[in-house]
């Protein structure tokens, strides 16, 4: 069982080990937080274009020569904390021959007294599907 003076002479003793993060590592702490959404994506970017490279057999130094970038830019765009641009992804997608975005945007459905209409953005055009609404759907909105 640890008497008081014991345990304040262990607070005591944190206190003097204890010391405050350096500037630059709440910076970073803070940026990591602030742009977690992102940074996330451009990781799993990172994934995919280091996957590419090795079962491709492409090195880093020619695929900055293929997206006319230097080696460095590369170097950060496989450590997956560069905020990539479109332009970025489109040249990453056209050196290695893959598509690393794919775009799909939903609209919520729309109704009509027969159907359900379901429109999804698919390859730079709006593509809607419908399905007949089952007689038990008709009539509750019938009745409603």
């Amino acid at each position: 069982m640890m008497t008081n003076s014991t345990m304040s002479y262990n607070i005591e003793k944190l206190r003097q080990i204890a010391v405050e993060p350096p500037k630059e590592v709440l910076e970073q702490d803070q940026f990591m937080r602030e742009n977690k959404e992102w940074l996330r994506k451009s990781a799993k970017i990172a994934l995919c274009v280091r996957r590419v490279l090795r079962v491709k057999g492409i090195t880093q130094q020619e695929l900055a020569s293929r997206m006319n970038v230097s080696p460095q830019y590369v170097g950060r765009i496989l450590k997956g904390q560069e905020n990539l641009t479109l332009a970025v992804i489109a040249k990453l997608e056209k050196a290695l021959q893959v598509t690393i975005l794919s775009i799909g945007i939903e609209e919520p459905a729309k109704e009509s007294a027969e159907y359900t209409y379901q429109f999804t953005f698919n390859r730079g055009e709006w593509v809607g599907a419908s399905k007949p609404k089952s007689k038990a759907e008709q009539s509750i909105q019938a009745t409603a």
